[in-house]
């Protein structure tokens, strides 16, 4: 165990540990042919974890009216909040806006 481990918080331990224990396995499938560019870079993004992917549940949209009850899956690149395809501008309209 090295001297910076040790100095660690047992959750912040665990999780390096996991991204470790990780690695050769994202290094094998980053290479697999026919995998989306889109997950390529973030497999081969240190750090990356799987938060950064699209939730799973769907979402209502921010921009639409609550009485329309638009669900989707999509969301803002640099907010994270969750934007329907009819708002979207590859990021959402408040974030184009500034």
């Amino acid at each position: 165990m090295a001297q910076s481990e040790r100095n660690m918080k047992r959750p912040e331990f665990l999780e390096s540990l996991g991204l470790r224990m990780l690695q050769g396995h994202l290094e094998r499938r980053s290479s697999q042919p026919g995998l989306p560019k889109t997950l390529k870079r973030m497999l081969n993004t240190p750090g990356s974890s799987t938060e950064v992917m699209s939730p799973t549940k769907k979402q209502r949209c921010i921009v639409c009216p609550r009485s329309k009850d638009i669900k989707t899956l999509s969301h803002c690149n640099f907010c994270k909040q969750t934007i329907c395809q009819k708002h979207m501008k590859l990021i959402c309209s408040s974030c184009y806006e500034k």
